[in-house]
């Protein structure tokens, strides 16, 4: 009985682990580069929001004065309050980035107590 069962499991075990998930082959590369940048990012995030948030997308992105690298971007994340319940507020955080002045909040605008499904279309996007 024993040996049917370790056959079973030394077969079955190696493939456990290289199993794909769909979503691992499934995301886009823009989807990726925009993760990585929002995820530089996410320490002015903290600093200008004082609330947990979801759903960081970002909505603009240009260069500004040719090729020096400096870029304006627009940020849009949904905040929330306590485990993900409302209410819920879009801000709307509008940024520039060079890379020897570093990351400057320009504006900051909040939309408060969205809907539930307009949160939903937010972050599906």
């Amino acid at each position: 009985m024993r040996k049917p069962a370790n056959f079973l499991v030394s077969v079955i075990f190696p493939f456990i682990f290289t199993i794909a998930f769909p979503y691992d082959d499934q995301v886009p590369r823009e989807k990726l580069l925009e993760e990585t940048l929002i995820s530089s990012y996410l320490p002015v995030l903290n600093q200008v929001l004082d609330q947990p948030f979801m759903c960081e997308h970002i909505t603009a992105i240009e260069r500004v004065g040719g090729s020096n690298r400096k870029h304006e971007l627009t940020i849009e994340v949904v905040t929330f309050k306590g485990a993900h319940n409302p209410p819920s507020d879009l801000v709307i955080i509008h940024l520039v980035d060079t890379p020897l002045g570093g990351i400057k909040v320009m504006k900051v605008n909040q939309r408060k107590n969205l809907p539930h499904e307009e949160i939903i279309t937010l972050c599906k996007k």
